[in-house]
């Protein structure tokens, strides 16, 4: 199934210092049930027609993948929330880094018209390339293409 055009603009590009960017939800299932979020920024995913590559620290998010194999990816949007129903179609690995090529299964719209949804957003730093290591981020998703 394809990423709605108006999503998959969103996840394209890469970050840079001092700019203000969209926080994306991925939400999988810990082994006891229980919701497990983790926030993510265009450094850490990639999206084409049909599936999200994404990078996430080894580790709780990494595991809960491993285990279940699906995600849902939340682009919050002005005016309207996108949840991306993924499943993991391969997975790539370094010490610290595992990255995913997720298939898109489905989605689901949800806005209310006229109604006031901002995005959750972030600020750039210049420590943030280096200290969440976008350059082997960045290699990893190459990798997964």
């Amino acid at each position: 199934m394809q990423i709605p055009p108006e999503v998959a603009g969103l996840l394209q590009g890469i970050p840079t210092v001092g700019s203000t960017e969209l926080v994306l939800q991925l939400l999988t299932v810990d082994a006891d049930g229980s919701p497990h979020v983790c926030l993510l920024s265009r450094a850490q995913l990639v999206a084409d027609d049909s599936a999200v590559r994404v990078v996430v620290y080894a580790g709780g998010t990494a595991a809960n993948l491993d285990r279940d194999g699906r995600a849902t990816l939340v682009v919050v949007t002005d005016g309207a929330a996108y949840y991306l129903h993924l499943a993991v179609d391969r997975r790539e690995a370094t010490d610290s880094l595992v990255g995913y090529t997720l298939a898109h299964r489905r989605y689901k719209r949800d806005a209310v018209p006229g109604s006031e949804l901002r995005p959750m957003t972030y600020h750039v730093t210049p420590e943030m390339p280096g200290s969440e290591d976008w350059p082997t981020t960045r290699q990893l998703l190459a990798r997964l293409a």
